[in-house]
């Protein structure tokens, strides 16, 4: 069976949130980090090198998560339906831990 890894959307700031999780979750694992080039620099206006994606896992969970940008605009009723998301894995987290 196949695993759903949720992938969590930031402007910049996903390799700082990926290690901000490392106090609270004593099992965070750090994965593969993916980083931008040259290519496509007129849409994602991204300096070579940067990151873009980086996977991690707590207690077993992947993540991957993503400087994207802020491209796509998120309607309220968008922000709630990703937060009350978030908010289920991190509880089935806890509960795994507990």
């Amino acid at each position: 069976m196949h695993k759903i890894i949720p992938c969590l959307w930031f402007d910049d700031k996903a390799e700082e949130i990926a290690k901000c999780y490392a106090p609270i979750f004593r099992n965070l694992k750090i994965g593969g980090v993916t980083r931008y080039g040259k290519e496509g620099y007129e849409i994602h206006r991204r300096e070579a090198g940067t990151i873009m994606t980086m996977e991690f896992e707590i207690e077993g969970q992947k993540f991957v998560a993503l400087n994207g940008g802020s491209i796509f605009l998120v309607s309220g009723r968008g922000i709630l339906n990703l937060l009350y998301s978030a908010l289920i894995i991190l509880y089935t987290i806890f509960i795994k831990i507990a």
